[in-house]
């Protein structure tokens, strides 16, 4: 087993085809498939299911990966070490939240006159952000854990063999423009059915099949299902959406007056909620920054906190 055969494999994982991994790797694709053939007579067992559609991960290889990305990681750290040496480093994978971003920003300031300094914030979805931690390409993760999907969550960041840590819960709320028609009905009344929603379009992050944030959401956006649709991948895109169209999007929140969505209209949800967890490897720990980073973003969340309790 050499370094080059766990680089095609981890590639070919990605691809889910030898003839694209090949692509990639400036090689021949009966190069890669030799490789991936000589692993696999060297292992013991198959690691992808060929098919004429493409070749697809076996469990025992879904495995291998997850090691084999580690080991790659570790390599490239290795050779990094000397250039590394003296420098300042953080890393951390979170959901698109406001309070991660403030809290990073604040520590990049913190820290911008040192003479090295390498600082990470990566962005995505629940299990990109577990990923990033299991295959120590981030320190920590910030991750979202909604009520109706806390089972899952859960099992997950434990079959990984991941420490996780509870922070805050968080409300949901419906988001919509300050002058959208449901806006005056609902200070009016108080009351929003999901029969008034459903005459105008709802806003989500639905733009990949694949992604895994789309399952975890599924249970709750169903409680608010509308036949219109719009998909957005960032935030800031949504933001601007809401801004100017009748739309609405079922977010995230402590607080109605968060400065990036100071236009909109926000209803809490009282029934439907999130908790936020850090999550880091066990075999790792949590290194100084990132417990200062921590720090920064607890404080964040109860300051935010107390400004809506004083709402």
């Amino acid at each position: 087993m050499t370094l080059q055969q766990l680089q095609i494999l981890t590639v070919c994982a990605s691809t889910k085809s030898f003839s694209m991994a090949a692509q990639r790797l400036f090689l021949s694709t009966s190069s890669v498939s030799k490789s991936i053939n000589a692993l696999e007579n060297e292992i013991g067992y198959e690691i992808f299911a060929r098919s004429p559609n493409g070749i697809q991960l076996t469990e025992k290889g879904m495995e291998l990966v997850r090691h084999a990305r580690v080991l790659i990681n570790e390599y490239n750290d290795i050779l990094s070490l000397s250039d590394r040496e003296n420098a300042v480093e953080f890393s951390c994978a979170c959901p698109p939240l406001p309070f991660c971003s403030d809290s990073f920003a604040v520590l990049c300031n913190r820290y911008q006159n040192e003479k090295t300094m390498n600082f990470l914030l990566f962005e995505g979805s629940f299990d990109q952000c577990l990923d990033r931690v299991s295959y120590h390409n981030t320190s920590i993760a910030i991750v979202i854990v909604p009520k109706t999907n806390h089972l899952y969550c859960t099992e997950e960041m434990n079959r990984r063999g991941l420490s996780y840590a509870w922070m805050k819960t968080l409300p949901y709320y419906i988001k919509m423009r300050k002058d959208h028609p449901l806006a005056e009905v609902y200070k009016e009344t108080h009351v929003l059915t999901p029969e008034m929603l459903e005459q105008y379009p709802m806003i989500d992050y639905r733009c990949n099949p694949d992604d895994h944030l789309q399952q975890l959401q599924t249970n709750l956006e169903n409680h608010f299902y509308s036949k219109k649709a719009i998909h957005i991948n960032q935030m800031e895109r949504k933001i601007h959406c809401l801004r100017h169209t009748n739309a609405f999007s079922l977010g995230l929140g402590l607080s109605a007056n968060l400065s990036v969505e100071k236009d909109l209209f926000c209803i809490p949800q009282e029934n439907n909620y999130a908790n936020i967890y850090y999550v880091y490897n066990k075999r790792i720990g949590l290194n100084p920054l990132a417990q200062e980073f921590l720090t920064l973003l607890q404080a964040e969340l109860d300051s935010a906190q107390e400004q809506k309790e004083q709402m």
